[in-house]
């Protein structure tokens, strides 16, 4: 039985309290926050103080990424600490003698949780031991995982913005474009399936189409012309322009 306790109720703690809580393998010992926002789902003792921590066998820090290493200096604990975020290095918690990082990448939200074979959970640890329980705790909740050191997570973590956080936001653009027109968003989900399902077999690099790609510059004025919000207008002239540099063309 692997006895885990969770720091922090936000969307990622929350995620693996539930985990947890739920699993054979494993003991959720304690369960702490801040605030009382635990989901009553949830069956463990919930804690707001770290001085009521609990001795057990991995600790794992769900907490915001600035506060990651002022609070690992406030705890005591013996067994293995890790952290859960894409972007600090697993240095940050080198005070605490076997330490490692367990970072979920993937969107994680209370509303809806991911199903756990979506959440591929990246590994780290400073020791073989630490290494081997994190990818323990992976197997037990049926994650897939890959050992990845500290600079290569950054770097995911970077192309993870770029892949969900700037791609939802390009989708949030192209909705209120067809709202204004008073079309269904929903008619460009299978293009953007289709457009996923293609990554499976074929690099990015292969797959760019559309009239950036093409030196279609009649639909390229086009665009632009309808394109009301200044804003619009900046970032459609960015990426045609990325991509053209990209492919060696321009304009």
């Amino acid at each position: 039985m692997l006895g885990v306790t969770v720091l922090g109720n936000g969307n990622v703690g929350s995620f693996f309290a539930q985990l947890c809580s739920t699993h054979p393998q494993i003991k959720l010992v304690q369960w702490y926050g801040r605030t009382n926002n635990f989901l009553p789902t949830v069956k463990t003792e919930k804690i707001s103080q770290l001085t009521a921590l609990k001795q057990t066998d991995l600790l794992l820090l769900c907490i915001k990424d600035d506060a990651l290493a002022t609070l690992a200096q406030k705890i005591t604990f013996s067994g293995l600490v890790a952290h859960t975020s894409g972007t600090v290095p697993m240095t940050a918690l080198e005070q605490h003698p076997s330490h490692g990082v367990c970072y979920p990448l993937q969107t994680i939200s209370k509303s809806e949780f991911p199903s756990v074979n979506e959440v591929p959970l990246c590994v780290e640890g400073n020791n073989a031991v630490a290494l081997d329980t994190l990818k323990q705790f992976a197997a037990l909740l049926g994650m897939p995982q890959q050992e990845i050191n500290s600079e290569q997570r950054k770097t995911l973590h970077l192309a993870a913005v770029f892949t969900n956080n700037f791609a939802n936001h390009l989708f949030a653009r192209a909705a209120v474009l067809c709202q204004h027109q008073q079309v269904d968003f929903k008619l460009l989900l299978p293009l953007l399936m289709r457009s996923v399902q293609q990554l499976h077999t074929q690099q990015p690099i292969a797959l760019q189409t559309g009239p950036a790609r093409r030196q279609d510059k009649k639909t390229l004025a086009a665009h632009l012309e309808l394109l009301e919000e200044a804003t619009n207008k900046e970032i459609y002239t960015l990426l045609t322009k990325a991509i053209q540099e990209y492919y060696g063309k321009e304009l």
